[in-house]
């Protein structure tokens, strides 16, 4: 089940996982690409002490759906988003900036999230905000199978770009 809303000319739609799982297997004909994210927060061990910061668990086409590239490195892929390699991240510019202390060898080197080593694969531009919620990371959201078959839940941000000459208002998403 999921309930729909607009924003920033968007179709947003919160959803459970497993719905997410459901819809972008081809349950939604006038997407070009759909994706899924939720807000979170991480503790992160970098250079300094642990500090707090906002970021997202997201789906690996969480970054194709908006059409951006990193600025360095990479972005995650279905290959990082399964439940046993929830170890990777793509970091904000400003995070890159202020925490990271914009060390160009930063991708590939290891910091650790809530405790867990983890693996920066890249770095996204300044510009890269798409729900404006200022995030300065994005983890792999690596559904379990008990949350993929979990439908009572709906937490999740579902978003979509629609296929050319879709109108928003045309996608039930």
């Amino acid at each position: 089940m999921s309930c729909s809303c607009r924003r920033r000319g968007g179709i947003f739609s919160l959803a459970s996982p497993s719905a997410t799982s459901s819809i972008s297997k081809g349950r939604a004909p006038l997407s070009a690409e759909l994706c899924a994210s939720n807000d979170a927060s991480f503790n992160l061990e970098a250079w300094e002490l642990p500090e707090r910061v906002d970021g997202e668990i997201a789906t690996a086409n969480y970054f194709t759906t908006f059409a951006y590239n990193q600025s360095q490195g990479v972005v995650f892929t279905a290959d990082e988003d399964k439940p046993a390699s929830r170890t990777w991240l793509s970091s904000g510019e400003r995070l890159w900036r202020s925490k990271l202390h914009s060390d160009p060898s930063i991708v590939g080197q290891p910091i650790r999230i809530n405790g867990l080593p983890t693996t920066v694969l890249g770095v996204m531009p300044r510009s890269f905000d798409p729900l404006l919620s200022s995030s300065d990371l994005w983890v792999p959201a690596a559904f379990s199978a008990g949350q993929l078959a979990d439908h009572r839940q709906p937490y999740l941000n579902v978003m979509a770009r629609l296929k050319p000459g879709i109108l928003a208002g045309a996608s039930p998403i």
